[in-house]
């Protein structure tokens, strides 16, 4: 008891020798082993954080407490399906642990098995009913799977239990597809705690989508001096900056982001397409931006597509091409990488593939007119 005392004010020195002593005196002691292992994974010491937990296993590998902290090893390490074969064996050690039924929805979640998690969740609220945080696992695990309506009874119960607590009402809002009933979940979570982060994007979202574009403004200045340390805030400044064609506001305000998360894809995307317009720093300054974001998302369309352009513009047409199909890959049915592709396929001389794509696309919603028929007046 002393060890967990003091490893819950993280006095990891004074933890140690609690549990060690308690190994002194019973060395077959697995709870002061598992508070080895909790402490172990606190201070990032891996190696004594595997050897205390097969030290643990060897001792009591039944033990329900060992299997629990087994699996949650697991799952720290994203490694879902190990977790769930030793969670399961928790659970039918003892069906009323509570942790080890959270825990095992946790893992059928990473997998995909929602209606397996949704399963474990309900067992365990019903051995803890007025467990707020179970009620909110609930609803959440069922919109994943789905489950819309019984979602919204959980997470309004979760709302209930924890009446002091936002979260619910943001997780319902976040599964809302109209502003109007968004907006309401969103006005319940900033009543209760009005500087609520998520909370305050979800409504720049909402407003930005109604095209309120001076609410937006409002709203974001008022999140950035409250969360100074946010980069997403300063994003969608620079983006509304740019709706509104104010290039010089966009551009520092994207330039604000990257103080505050240096490799955030979407300001240094942005600001990469800054650099290719122009009286912009050019292709290499671009470049540079675009290969930095690249390494956080290598697979993202949007980015591959941007990687083109840069291309394009360095006179680089073959390895142009290889960004510009890597793009198409990934994002298949994006109708401007589409066209960029059949733009690209030009440059590289391939006019009948150009064509191919340009006239999949005519019947496309969204996709710039002017550029597709310049494709295909190029391509005969």
């Amino acid at each position: 008891m002393r060890g967990l005392q003091a490893l819950s004010a993280r006095q990891f020195p004074e933890a140690r020798k609690a549990f060690t002593e308690s190994l002194r005196i019973n060395e077959r002691n697995v709870m002061a082993m598992l508070g080895l292992v909790e402490l172990s994974f606190q201070t990032q010491n891996d190696a004594d954080t595997k050897r205390w937990l097969k030290k643990a296993e060897e001792t009591a590998p039944n033990n329900v407490h060992v299997l629990i902290t087994v699996g949650r090893y697991h799952l720290t390490r994203g490694q879902a399906d190990k977790a769930e074969n030793v969670l399961v064996r928790a659970v039918e050690a003892d069906p009323k642990q509570l942790q080890a039924l959270i825990d095992l929805a946790d893992a059928h979640s990473r997998q995909g098995a929602f209606e397996k998690a949704v399963t474990r969740l309900r067992q365990a609220a019903m051995l803890a009913p007025e467990s707020g945080a179970v009620q909110h696992l609930l609803g959440v695990t069922l919109q994943r799977s789905g489950k819309l309506a019984e979602a919204e009874t959980a997470l309004l119960k979760a709302a209930e239990l924890n009446p002091k607590s936002p979260d619910a009402y943001v997780a319902l809002a976040q599964a809302e597809t109209r502003a109007d009933a968004a907006n309401k979940y969103i006005d319940q979570a900033l009543k209760r705690v009005p500087s609520h982060y998520e909370a305050q994007m979800l409504r720049v979202f909402w407003q930005y989508k109604a095209n309120d574009l001076p609410a937006v403004r409002k709203t974001l200045d008022e999140v950035i001096k409250q969360h100074p340390t946010a980069a997403e805030p300063w994003v969608r400044k620079g983006m509304l900056a740019t709706t509104e064609n104010r290039v010089a506001e966009a551009k520092e305000a994207y330039k604000a982001a990257l103080e505050r998360d240096a490799n955030h894809p979407i300001a240094l995307n942005n600001l990469a397409m800054m650099a290719l317009s122009p009286g912009g720093e050019g292709p290499a300054v671009a470049e540079g931006h675009v290969r930095k974001a690249l390494r956080v998302l290598p697979n993202n369309a949007s980015l591959q597509d941007t990687l083109a352009a840069v291309l394009v513009a360095k006179q680089d047409a073959r390895s142009a091409l290889t960004a510009i199909q890597l793009a198409a890959k990934l994002d298949p049915r994006d109708p401007g990488i589409q066209l960029h592709l059949a733009e690209i396929l030009l440059l590289n001389g391939d006019k009948a593939g150009a064509k191919r794509v340009a006239e999949a696309l005519k019947s496309t919603p969204g996709v710039d007119q002017p550029r597709l028929q310049a494709v295909l007046r190029k391509a005969g």
